[in-house]
């Protein structure tokens, strides 16, 4: 596999979908960045052959909304199997 040539297609595939680069920089809203970790996942699934289920991709933290993991942009930690979200922010 040619590794330079993937990130390319990758690049050129996140910049189209997107209209920025691959770096998803923090004034971006929620949605936007789950649409480029989204674009991200289908396009390295189509150029690498990668299945976007088996992706883990996260921004600089590992918050709601900023996570991709089984195919899909993480909402809810229950969706990984940890407790709900309105448990998780109260401490419970």
């Amino acid at each position: 596999m040619d590794i330079k040539a993937v990130l390319t297609k990758v690049g050129d595939d996140v910049s189209r979908d997107t209209g920025l680069d691959i770096y998803a920089p923090g004034f971006m809203t929620d949605e936007d960045i789950g649409k480029v970790m989204t674009s991200l996942a289908v396009s390295l699934e189509k150029n690498a052959g990668i299945n976007r289920k088996s992706l883990f991709i996260y921004t600089h933290v590992c918050e709601l909304k900023r996570l991709y993991m089984m195919g899909k942009v993480i909402t809810d930690w229950s969706q990984v199997g940890g407790p709900a979200s309105d448990k998780f922010d109260t401490g419970e």
